[in-house]
């Protein structure tokens, strides 16, 4: 089988994919992004910025070389991540049999909001054979666009248990609590409320007991990196940058608390990674985290764009050590159950034979 895909390949998401299909079949990665995968073709077109016209650009600049070079590879499969930027491409292209992942906010917050990014969404799934939705919500977005159930296909990315476990917490010594954040610097992942809730978190915490830890970079980092200064969070805070996703599991090895203050999400990858390494997740009530969180039982569930609620959230589930405690085995009977990696990649599997087998038998 041979595979191509277009996407971020700095995504923990698509590499991890890519890295498994390329132990049996022949894989490509088409990308704008510069980065190496072992046993993977990746064919970079050229580079952009985190700015959403940046990327506008590159692609509409590459197009031609990038149709000219999907052609040449005849893949069996072709597999777009990203429907408002890498999708659109791929559907330009025209190239069957199509394979798009819904991968959170190009649905659930960018074609919401945006009658222009609406209409693209629209175009590009009507041109894909399947789509791939990784949580229910999403599957349920995609139905109010118009696309058929027949045509969706429900698929968590799931995690390696292996690497991402209560284990790594073990012979760990620390001097202080930590609290986690590992979204992107964008709109939807929200990482300023974060910022915004370190000071109500600080009225009912020690300075000197606690600190905060952000993980990640984006098109937001700047004003991000602005409102801590304003807030005087030099003490408690660190910036940790874009950190090696094969790294993570040491620092949810540290970690007490898992945050996001994300508006809208899909399968939050990190959340359920945070809740394998027993780190206790905080998160906004949203519908894709109450399909993993309980409120009050396995986690807490905060309001959408309230800093100083999650700030309250924060502080209590610091401050209630049998909550977390208890919450561990919780979590880790749900990942056991829904998110384990070998399980979840086995659908995509079947997917991707059985679109070729009727691609061959048209």
């Amino acid at each position: 089988m041979k595979i191509c895909y277009l996407g971020n390949v700095t995504s923990p998401i698509t590499r991890n994919l890519a890295l498994h299909f390329a132990s049996k079949n022949e894989v490509h990665f088409i990308t704008f992004d510069q980065a190496l995968i072992s046993n993977v073709h990746v064919h970079c077109m050229g580079h952009h910025s985190y700015n959403s016209l940046s990327k506008i650009a590159c692609l509409i600049l590459n197009f031609s070389k990038v149709k000219r070079l999907i052609y040449q590879l005849k893949p069996d499969i072709l597999h777009a991540h990203i429907i408002t930027s890498y999708g659109v491409v791929a559907a330009w292209i025209g190239y069957q049999p199509l394979v798009v992942s819904a991968m959170g906010s190009d649905v659930l917050y960018l074609a919401e909001r945006y009658w222009l990014y609406r209409r693209v969404t629209q175009w590009v799934l009507d041109r894909a054979q399947v789509v791939t939705a990784s949580a229910e919500v999403m599957a349920e977005a995609l139905v109010k666009l118009g696309v058929s159930r027949e045509k969706i296909v429900t698929h968590y990315y799931g995690i390696d248990i292996a690497r991402f476990n209560t284990e790594v917490r073990c012979g760990k010594k620390k001097s202080k609590t930590i609290i986690l954040c590992t979204r992107y610097f964008e709109k939807p992942q929200n990482v300023a409320d974060f910022i915004k809730a370190i000071p109500w978190a600080l009225k009912h915490l020690s300075e000197e007991s606690v600190e905060f830890w952000v993980i990640g970079t984006g098109s937001e980092e700047k004003r991000i990196r602005a409102l801590s200064k304003k807030l005087i969070l030099d003490g408690v805070i660190r910036f940790l940058g874009e950190i090696p996703h094969e790294t993570m599991p040491y620092y949810f090895g540290l970690a007490d608390v898992y945050v996001s203050p994300s508006i809208s999400d899909t399968n939050h990858v990190s959340l359920t990674e945070a809740m394998a390494c027993g780190v206790f997740p905080v998160v906004t009530d949203i519908p894709a985290n109450r399909s993993w969180i309980v409120n009050g039982v396995n986690g807490l569930l905060v309001p959408v764009g309230n800093p100083e609620a999650l700030g309250m959230k924060i502080a209590e589930a610091i401050e209630r050590k049998d909550l977390r405690e208890d919450a561990i085995a919780k979590n880790l009977d749900i990942i056991r159950s829904r998110a384990l990696w070998e399980d979840n990649i086995k659908k995509l599997e079947g997917l991707y034979e059985k679109l070729i087998h009727d691609q061959k038998n048209e």
